[in-house]
């Protein structure tokens, strides 16, 4: 089976979590000899070394068509006439190739795919990761980039023959949202063989917590970081993204390691006892596995997909925004003996095992686009 993977870029060339997923996708559906045509975008300069990333057998499966994603326009919303841009870009050269079987898409790269379905048919598949842009939270600026987005969003699961989803509370937004005859599937992050080694024996599930990501509003850093200033008792919190200077809170139990690659996270880990994700906005966010993997119990607020892989055996979710409820469930942990922690800590890593390995999720999701394919092929002939 053929497959057009469009996305605005792959790990590890393009940092995000869409990146990332795209990646996966490539890489795990090359190995069950799905063939995969990856069209995606470059930072000017990077030349890509794709044998680095993919194994010789993946590689076997896998076709690369870079495409330039010119930033042609500069005003209010240029994101999305961009975008646009670069998914016609996509479509000339799309249609130059022998027809695919199905086409996936991340975030916008299909827009300009959607409106042109007539000449294309294929099915064409949709995942817009977090849908941020219908999840609450956010000052004035936020509220205006969303306004923005929401309308090409809208056209995207409106005209998408299949919509990918985290599940949780993306699901309910796409529910409200999707076309008529649009078929939801359900689909998730998950963690791969590197995160499921065994984790450290050594562990002394000390009162540490590690926070990882980018410093953005919808990340929750800014109302983390008084939160734990706070709090009395004796901990550690490493911050793992750059974080600038005068975002900073200065207290010696707070450490700020800027960016890190997989392995340092990895090493990082080893020495942490809990995940915090206080994000305002979510879709599936795959350091919760990947720490879960490790054995990390996570702190995370009820957005997105989240509650899907937190619950109370092994983790905390937070189901209020409000500081002092995050405050309590940082509290709460701080006072977990150390058998539960333990406990909480094997209970992470068997959720992980047993729901969210890639392996597994490749699986399922190869199952899923043969069987719509053959539903297409039956209702459009």
């Amino acid at each position: 089976m053929r497959i057009a993977l469009i996305t605005d870029g792959i790990h590890p060339f393009v940092i995000g979590g869409m990146q990332k997923h795209s990646y996966y996708i490539a890489k795990y559906l090359a190995r069950l000899h799905f063939d995969i045509s990856v069209f995606h975008c470059i930072d000017e300069g990077v030349q890509p070394d794709y044998p680095a990333i993919f194994t010789k057998s993946e590689m076997e499966h896998l076709t690369f068509i870079e495409i330039k994603f010119v930033k042609k326009h500069t005003s209010p919303g240029h994101y999305i006439k961009n975008s646009e841009l670069y998914s016609e870009s996509i479509r000339l050269e799309l249609i130059k190739l022998p027809k695919f079987d199905f086409i996936y898409t991340k975030g916008f790269t299909g827009l300009n795919l959607l409106k042109n379905k007539e000449m294309l048919n294929t099915p064409i598949a949709v995942q817009l990761h977090g849908l941020e842009m219908f999840q609450p939270g956010g000052g004035l600026k936020q509220w205006a980039e969303k306004l923005i987005l929401k309308k090409p969003a809208r056209y995207c699961l409106k005209h998408a023959d299949v919509i990918f989803t985290y599940g949780g509370k993306i699901a309910e937004i796409i529910k409200k949202e999707k076309g008529p005859k649009t078929q939801i599937i359900a689909q998730h992050g998950a963690a791969d063989d590197f995160w499921l080694q065994t984790p450290s024996i050594d562990k002394k599930f000390e009162n540490s917590f590690i926070f990882v990501g980018r410093h953005e509003h919808r990340k929750g850093l800014h109302l983390l970081l008084p939160v734990m200033q706070a709090i009395k008792e004796d901990f550690r919190l490493s911050i793992v993204g750059e974080v600038p200077n005068e975002k900073k809170i200065i207290d010696n139990r707070i450490a700020y390691l800027g960016n890190k690659n997989a392995k340092e996270i990895y090493n990082l880990f080893q020495q942490h006892t809990f995940l915090i994700v206080p994000s305002l906005a979510e879709g599936f966010p795959t350091i919760i596995v990947e720490a879960m993997a490790q054995g990390l119990v996570p702190i995370a607020t009820d957005v997105g997909a989240i509650e899907a892989i937190i619950n109370i055996k092994n983790g905390f979710l937070i189901k209020s925004k409000h500081l002092s409820i995050l405050s309590d469930a940082i509290k709460k942990a701080l006072s977990l003996p150390l058998e539960l922690r333990k406990t909480m800590s094997k209970e992470a890593r068997k959720t992980v095992l047993l729901n969210y390995n890639w392996d597994q999720a490749a699986k399922k999701i190869s199952t899923d686009i043969k069987e719509y394919c053959d539903y297409w092929k039956r209702t459009h002939r």
